[in-house]
């Protein structure tokens, strides 16, 4: 096999991950016309399991499908599928859920979702977690629903949306209504800041309709030529009432900063929300984070979940260590992550230390991956670990592979096999092979031991010849074979020359006949004789009669007479049962071929000419056949796949390790693959697609575009 296909067959058994998160995004059900109806009977085992999930096709209300990640397991579902199980969850439940997505994937779901459901999670949010959830949907319906929150609801969320987004927001909304009463109610840094953005005649529109003393407010705070133009375009009357608040304001201002803390605090508590913000944030650092310090912890709250990100970092700076900390606890958990990636590492440090360790993990499971890492890298090592442990599987992955190998390893060892083998999985292969290679022998192979078959036995082909032939001599038995069996042919090679001898030869007994035909080709004939001299009777026949004539006598030639004598009268056993094989019919060759061993039966496939093997396979009860295709060679695999009425192919691979029926799926001509996708029940369907090779699901889904133009991809 060339390393090409070697390569193509990596990538398509391997589920994307995270991180953040690798997650696969497959628009497919508006751009395929799926059956209309189906013909499918028969005793074919699965086929009515294949009929209860094909009795509802995709629609155009199915169009994206996700990867959902779990703690347990990776779930490829619809988002219709996924939004309705939300639905059923207790409110708390689906927002806790909700809450773990990226905001991207919670309005995708959320538009999913029954609107009663989708309002109700949406008003429970903290502004911050909605408004990065509103700023990834379309415009229209952003708006529907925002404005089926409470008024200061709306002000909120639309203060914590980024300002692009907020002023566009507010430009759409200003067709159909007023926009002076959200903006007075805004954080006055947040009003000013969306006021400046807009055109000067809109601007003048909101400011002439504003209260008088919020209107001063909001030009105390502008840019100066912005606010001297907005004043030479006031009214006369307004103009000279709104610098005459202005001076008051002023005026109010300094005598605050005269104040002892203490005082300022006192006086500051007893304005209303939007004005303690303002005189707050027109303090100086040390004058407002002093005050802040003296204000009772609700109101400090208030005010600080009020303020633009950067000013509410630079006031918790400044604060009192145990008046920063109550704070910092206090606040949501979207607003507590947001704060600590912005702190300066010390005070991110010191403060995430006085938290409890699920209150930690909460934080830092929500702040993005580079300040994350950079916590974790420098917490001690116990710390470390007990967070990464408590972490959900992605974010422990993503986490990991942000670390510094020699911060990650030793994180590793520490970790209980479960949570570690877990991580491993999740990770990129360059990180997790990186990883495996460092751990000590003990713990890599408990790991590769819990891995699932695909990603250990990729991870096995990229470790270095010495450290993978380790890895592989302290597997069990079972888990050594099957993992060698599924590797490239020359991975598996270098491993098996170099293991001992004994280990070697109770391999190749477990591996398929023409594999362990292929090792002892290329082994050198010092090698092959004593492992094939020392395989059972039926398995040493059964190998020389799959190698190449030249290495069949070469090799015979050298073997002991007895043992020669022995294996040639074995190979004519073998050579007169398929002979009388042959002359059953295509039923009766089935069923004998389903009583055999799976390596008798794939060893007995493999000496059958290409099309009798497809028609013998074709007779054969669904399971005995997807145990024998997946051990097929894949060109072999695909042929006889081709040659399957269309039903039974669908059946075959929807039944397939999920890995496996991508790859083949993969190596499928491009009409057979589209229609036999087409068949396939959607659960399946969704999931292969989701695995394929980029470029073979690229002209997978532009075939089905073009068999129906009528019909877009969203």
């Amino acid at each position: 096999m060339s390393k090409n296909e070697r390569n193509k067959r990596q990538w398509g058994l391997i589920v994307g991950v995270s991180v953040v998160a690798i997650i696969v995004v497959v628009y497919l059900a508006a751009i395929y016309p799926w059956p209309k109806s189906l013909e499918v009977s028969g005793t074919i085992g699965g086929a009515k399991k294949a009929e209860k999930f094909r009795a509802e096709q995709i629609t155009d209300a199915d169009v994206v499908i996700k990867s959902i990640h779990t703690d347990e397991t990776t779930q490829i579902v619809s988002l219709k599928e996924y939004a309705e199980s939300l639905e059923k969850m207790a409110a708390p439940e689906r927002a806790e859920e909700l809450g773990r997505m990226s905001s991207q994937d919670r309005a995708a779901v959320l538009m999913k979702m029954a609107v009663p459901q989708r309002d109700e999670a949406l008003a429970r949010m903290v502004p911050v977690e909605r408004a990065l959830t509103l700023e990834k949907l379309a415009l229209p319906e952003r708006i529907d629903i925002l404005q089926k929150l409470a008024l200061p609801d709306q002000v909120l969320t639309l203060e914590k949306m980024a300002l692009e987004e907020r002023l566009s927001t507010l430009e759409k909304m200003s067709i159909a209504r007023p926009l002076s009463p959200y903006l007075e109610q805004m954080a006055v840094s947040r009003r000013t800041e969306t006021l400046e953005m807009m055109a000067p005649a809109d601007r003048m529109d909101v400011l002439q309709k504003m209260a008088p003393t919020e209107r001063a407010l909001t030009l105390d705070c502008m840019a100066k030529a912005i606010q001297a133009e907005s004043l030479e375009r006031l009214a006369p009357a307004i103009k000279t009432e709104t610098l005459e608040r202005m001076k008051r304001l002023e005026a109010d201002q300094t005598s605050l900063e005269k104040l002892a803390p203490e005082e300022r605090a006192a006086t500051l508590e007893k304005l209303a929300p939007i004005e303690r913000t303002y005189a707050l944030e027109k303090l100086s650092l040390p004058d407002g984070a002093a005050t802040l310090d003296k204000m009772s912890l609700p109101l400090r709250n208030e005010c600080l979940e009020r303020m633009a990100i950067t000013q509410r970092t630079m006031f918790l700076e400044k604060m009192a260590d145990a008046e920063r900390f109550s704070s910092l606890e206090k606040l949501s958990l979207p607003d507590r992550a947001l704060t600590f990636e912005r702190l300066a590492l010390p005070v991110r440090l010191s403060s995430l230390e006085k938290l409890s360790l699920p209150v930690q993990t909460a934080t830092l499971e929500r702040m993005a991956l580079e300040p994350r890492a950079e916590c974790l890298g420098r917490m001690s090592l116990e710390s470390r670990t007990d967070i990464l442990q408590q972490m959900a599987v992605r974010e422990r992955a993503l986490s990991l592979e942000k670390l510094a190998l020699d911060q990650r390893i030793p994180a590793l060892e520490r970790m209980k096999s479960v949570e570690r083998s877990e991580a491993l999985e999740r990770m990129s292969d360059a990180s997790r092979v990186e990883s495996l290679e460092k751990l000590s022998l003990p713990k890599r192979v408990e790991s590769l031991e819990k891995l699932s078959l695909p990603v250990r036995y990729l991870s096995l082909e990229k470790m270095s010849i010495p450290i993978r032939v380790e890895s592989l001599s302290r597997l069990s038995l079972p888990d050594r074979a099957l993992s060698l069996e599924k590797m490239a042919s020359e991975e598996r090679f270098e491993a098996l020359e170099r293991m001992a001898p004994e280990l070697r030869i109770e391999t190749l007994e477990r591996l398929p006949v023409a594999q362990c035909a292929g090792v002892l080709e290329k082994l050198a004939i010092s090698d092959r004789i004593p492992s094939l001299e020392k395989l059972t009777l039926e398995k040493r026949a059964q190998t020389l009669d799959r190698m190449a004539q030249m290495f069949r006598e070469e090799t015979l030639d050298k073997l002991a007479p007895a043992v020669r004598t022995e294996t040639l009268e074995k190979m004519a056993s073998i050579a007169a049962f398929h002979e009388d094989l042959a002359k059953l019919s295509l039923p009766q060759r089935a069923g004998e071929l389903e009583k055999m061993s799976i390596n008798n039966r794939v060893f007995s496939l493999e000496k059958m000419a290409f099309p009798e093997r497809a028609d013998v396979l074709g007779q054969m009860a669904l399971e005995k056949r997807v145990e024998a295709l997946e051990k097929l060679a894949i060109a072999d695999r695909a042929l006889v796949l081709e040659r399957l009425p269309l039903s039974e192919r669908a059946l075959s691979l929807e039944k397939m390790a999920p890995g496996i029926r991508a790859f083949t799926l993969d190596r499928l001509s491009l009409p057979v693959r589209v229609e036999t996708l087409g068949m396939m029940a959607i659960p399946e369907r969704t999931d292969a697609l989701a695995r394929m090779q980029p470029v073979e699901r690229a002209e997978t889904l532009d075939r089905m575009r073009s068999t129906n133009p009528d019909r877009s991809i969203q």
